[in-house]
């Protein structure tokens, strides 16, 4: 009883601390792994790892550049194409706007002028009117009597003074 009860205790402490060296390992790795990604992660945020590669990636892209110039520049002069019609379209579509805006500034302009010219015009033949009445009323009234007053005076002296000659 008792010797099989104590090996039984035995046999788990040994599968314990088994467990335990094993868990201690495990973490020795992990404390290796962390030391190594943290060196690897200094080299490569140090400035200088940066500007290494800063050049490497400068030289990578003037090689490529090299390499592909034909088909780069064969798409920038289609690109710039493309962009300069754009352009030129919409500059033509601003240009009628403008246009169309001109015209109908002219047109308002135009109608304002004519009806200036039309009032200013419509003002004189009333003032002309105007004028043409107050000239035959006071023609009629006052320069007309005025002038059969003295050719009747005329008449008459005409008359008695020459009357007798005549």
């Amino acid at each position: 009883g008792v010797a099989e009860v104590l090996g039984a205790i035995a046999t788990a402490i040994a599968i314990v601390a088994g467990a335990w060296g094993l868990l201690n390992a495990v973490m020795v790795i992990w404390n290796v792994v962390g030391t190594i990604a943290g060196g690897v992660m200094a080299f490569i945020t140090a400035p200088v790892t940066l500007v290494i590669a800063a050049i490497v990636a400068l030289v990578a892209v003037v090689i490529l550049l090299a390499k592909n110039w034909d088909t780069i520049w064969a798409w920038i002069k289609e690109t710039a194409s493309k962009i300069w019609g754009w352009m030129c379209q919409e500059f033509d579509k601003m240009c009628e706007m403008f246009k169309g805006a001109w015209e109908g500034i002219k047109e308002i302009a135009g109608n304002c002028w004519e009806a200036i010219k039309n009032f200013a015009k419509g003002a004189w033949e009333w003032i002309c009117e105007i004028w043409e009445k107050a000239k035959d009323w006071f023609n009629s009234t006052v320069i007309n009597p005025i002038k059969n007053a003295f050719s009747t005076a005329w008449e008459y002296l005409r008359f008695v003074l020459y009357g007798p000659v005549l």
